[in-house]
């Protein structure tokens, strides 16, 4: 049974401004967290076929928090990150894209369909782990491919959210391969101009402790974060903006 004791906060100001609207990867080429450098990941495709990453009947929607005022994007570093909804219009021209591919009831990949996952080696030792996007052939060797799924406030799974998702109260969370469900958490940085990015954690309570750790500035969050937060992701049920592209 899901833990939905922190879904009902807001987890971030929806007020954010960031500096000339910049996408800024605090993670930068010097973490390690999959054991080589992020300019030179050692890969190895995975032998995976059960995902459509194609866009071939998948329907794309959008991801926003529980007010509608945050907006979830997926970057060109390969990063996770949550903007104020207000950037939409603007947030492609930095390398993002806010549209997400849903397939039977799962979100697969973002709109450019790169694939979900989460670095094994991390989420093994320390049950977190940042949540990524990568092309397929591209996934680092250390890596799980999740999906999201919509889960219920009686922490039940919901397979109707797509079809109704103004009168769902469904969050979403990851789901691996061996069905191990995993917390959404978004971290905000001791930087301002840093953008909040997206983890997963095995336990809400003791996953957000140590994210918000020193000790995990050099090999997970990437420097020092000011606070973690469960990230209620929801599917949004209008437009962002008349601009995007969904």
């Amino acid at each position: 049974m899901l833990d939905r004791r922190q879904s009902n906060q807001t987890v971030i100001d929806a007020n954010l401004t960031f500096d000339d609207n910049e996408i800024s990867d605090v993670t930068a080429s010097a973490i390690k967290e999959d054991g080589v450098s992020s300019e030179g990941y050692a890969v190895e495709p995975l032998a995976f076929t059960d995902f459509n990453t194609t866009g071939k009947g998948a329907d794309f929607i959008a991801l926003v928090d529980n007010t509608e005022n945050i907006i979830i994007t997926s970057c060109s570093d390969k990063n996770i990150y949550i903007q104020p909804a207000s950037y939409n219009a603007s947030l492609s021209d930095v390398g993002c894209t806010v549209s997400w591919q849903n397939v039977e009831d799962s979100v697969v990949a973002d709109g450019n369909g790169r694939v979900l996952h989460y670095y094994t080696n991390t989420m093994t030792t320390l049950n977190v782990s940042r949540l990524r996007i990568s092309d397929e052939e591209d996934i680092p060797k250390q890596s799980e491919y999740v999906s999201l799924y919509a889960y219920g406030s009686d922490g039940a799974l919901d397979k109707n959210t797509f079809d109704d998702p103004e009168d769902s109260d469904n969050f979403y969370y990851a789901v691996d391969r061996k069905d191990n469900v995993f917390y959404p958490v978004v971290c905000e940085y001791k930087n301002a101009t840093a953008i909040p990015k997206i983890f997963l954690v095995a336990d809400l309570d003791a996953g957000i402790a140590l994210l918000e750790s020193a000790e995990l500035e050099t090999i997970v969050t990437g420097a020092p974060v000011s606070k973690c937060s469960f990230m209620p992701m929801q599917q949004a049920f209008d437009n962002i903006d008349e601009d995007a592209e969904f």
